[in-house]
């Protein structure tokens, strides 16, 4: 196959997206990443201002039976047999996933140092209060009309914005305070250049690695010219009618690229592999796992990461609460 694929971020979804690449034929694939190794996310620094927002003791959201890439299950590295694994482990985890390809393509580290939904069951020390509306000299005013006084700093934690400076507007940009990528379809491949032009990892409140994994299919079949699109207005059409969708949900635009309902992002990997004209290959255990994990993080938010699945077959499950608390 003769053509170039070039892929920037060397994080779980460009490195997904090389080694795909690679087994489907490709051979002269150029990744580009400007941190100083492979990871993405997963890549820790204690500097401040870094590249990854990525804390020290952070442990994975999700339970790791249902994050791993195809074919290529999660390791339980400490034989604890934990389901919520640290960050180093998932680091460790995309690396090996990438060492099969590293010497057949040529990777580019452009690094550069610099400085670096329901009531929660809460800790004691913890208190949920409502939106933040407004600020005056003497504190900030939430959405309940209650004041918040002798305030001495505020932080930011507004969440994740999308931003692509190597892109001029005219080809992509982002709207509503960088919530919206455009113009896209399906939120992975852009709608003026649908063999060559694709955002791999975009959607919040979804599974790592499926995610990715479903993606690339996709991505991969619009490059070989394969894949089973809906109509050019459908196509054209799409972002119009997501907007719509989530106006008639009552949903803020700043859930464009979120799947906030569980069965949303299944539909969605479904909807990927009918286009790319592949087997939809899920098991029904997954929902189920994260059905249930969803649950539990309404109900004991601060305790269940404690808890251990084991996935029996592709219906059923196990669970127990190991009571192991040396997580974050």
């Amino acid at each position: 196959m003769s053509k170039t694929i070039g892929i920037i971020g060397a994080g779980p979804a460009g490195i997904c997206a090389a080694r795909r690449c690679y087994e489907a034929g490709y051979k002269d694939i150029k990744v580009f990443e400007q941190a100083s190794d492979l990871g993405g996310i997963w890549l820790y620094s204690p500097e401040i201002n870094g590249y990854s927002s990525m804390y020290e003791k952070l442990n994975t959201n999700g339970p790791k039976e249902f994050m791993s890439y195809e074919g290529f299950p999660v390791p339980d590295r400490d034989g604890s047999g934990r389901s919520f694994i640290s960050r180093q482990d998932v680091f460790e985890y995309v690396k090996e996933f990438a060492a099969p390809i590293r010497q057949f393509i040529w990777i580019y580290l452009l690094y550069k140092e610099e400085p670096g939904k329901p009531k929660l069951q809460l800790p004691s020390n913890v208190v949920q209060l409502r939106e933040v509306i407004d600020a005056d000299s003497e504190g900030l005013i939430l959405n309940d009309g209650q004041k918040l006084n002798d305030i001495d700093a505020v932080i930011y934690c507004t969440g994740y914005r999308y931003n692509f400076p190597f892109f001029d507007d005219s080809i992509v940009r982002t709207l509503e305070g960088g919530k919206i990528v455009t113009p896209l379809f399906e939120h992975v491949v852009h709608r003026d250049y649908l063999d060559s032009l694709f955002f791999i990892g975009i959607p919040l409140y979804s599974i790592f690695a499926l995610l990715e994994e479903y993606q690339v299919k996709f991505a991969l079949s619009l490059i070989q010219n394969r894949a089973k699109l809906p109509s050019r207005d459908e196509i054209d059409n799409w972002e119009t009618n997501r907007i719509k969708e989530l106006k008639a949900r009552n949903l803020s635009l700043k859930f464009f690229h979120a799947f906030k309902e569980p069965h949303e992002q299944w539909d969605y990997y479904k909807r990927l592999a009918q286009y790319a004209d592949v087997i939809y290959a899920v098991p029904n255990v997954y929902i189920k796992i994260d059905l249930m994990n969803r649950k539990f993080f309404d109900e004991r938010v601060c305790t269940f990461k404690r808890v251990i699945y084991k996935i029996v077959n592709d219906e059923e499950f196990t669970w127990h609460d190991s009571e192991m608390d040396d997580y974050d």
